[in-house]
C-alpha cells in the first residue's frame, strides 16, 4: 500500500488553503468509508489525505418553514435516518437513509462524502434530487450556489474545481401534500 501524508483540518478556510497547496496530490475524508476501500485497492494514490472531520460547522442540520433544511456536508447518513424534522417533512430522504448499508458504515458516511462520489448508485441521491437540493461549494473564489442535478457531470465526476469543497446541501420547504 502507499504512503501518504495525514493532514487536519478544522475550519473550512484551513481545508481550502490545504486542497489548493497540495492540488490533485490530495484527496479529502471524513468518513472514510469509501476511502480506505478504493486506497486499499490502489484506485486512489494520494499523497496528501485531509481530514475535514473536525470542522463542526459541516455538521448542522437545521429546518425552517421559509428555508427549507440545510445539511451540513459531514452530517451522517444516520442522522438523516433519525432527526425528526428530516423523517417528517423529507422522509423519502429518511427511507433512503435507512437503507444505506449497514448502522457502523450510517454512523460515519456522510451526506457530502455520498453526493461528491458522484455513484451514479449513490443512495441518497434520488431522494435529494427529487427534494431539489442545492449544494454550496466554497473554494478559494468564494462561494457558490449549484442546483444538485447539475453537480454531476459523469459518474465519479462533478463540477467541483480545484480547491473547491461541498459545504452544504439546501433543500427547500417541501409543498403541501408531498411526501
Amino acid at each position: 500500500m502507499a504512503r501518504f501524508e495525514y493532514l487536519e483540518a478544522r475550519t473550512l478556510r484551513q481545508a481550502i488553503s490545504l486542497c489548493q497547496r497540495h492540488g490533485d496530490q490530495a484527496r479529502l475524508v471524513a468518513g472514510s468509508t469509501d476511502f480506505l476501500v478504493r486506497w486499499r485497492l490502489g484506485n486512489w494514490r494520494p499523497q496528501y489525505v485531509i481530514n475535514i472531520q473536525r470542522i463542526g460547522s459541516l455538521r448542522r442540520v437545521s429546518y425552517s418553514a421559509r428555508n427549507g433544511l440545510r445539511l451540513g456536508a459531514l452530517v451522517t447518513v444516520e442522522t438523516l435516518q433519525n432527526h425528526p424534522e428530516i423523517r417528517r417533512r423529507y422522509p423519502a430522504l429518511a427511507v433512503a437513509a435507512a437503507s444505506f448499508a449497514g448502522v457502523q458504515v450510517r454512523n460515519l458516511a456522510t451526506v457530502g462524502g455520498n453526493v461528491c462520489n458522484a455513484s451514479p448508485s449513490g443512495d441518497t441521491l434520488p431522494a435529494l434530487l427529487a427534494f431539489d437540493a442545492q449544494c454550496r461549494i466554497v473554494g478559494p473564489s468564494g462561494e457558490r450556489w449549484a442546483p444538485l442535478d447539475q453537480f454531476f457531470t459523469g459518474p465519479g465526476s462533478t463540477i467541483l474545481q480545484a480547491g473547491e469543497i461541498l459545504a452544504e446541501l439546501r433543500l427547500p420547504p417541501p409543498q403541501a401534500g408531498s411526501g
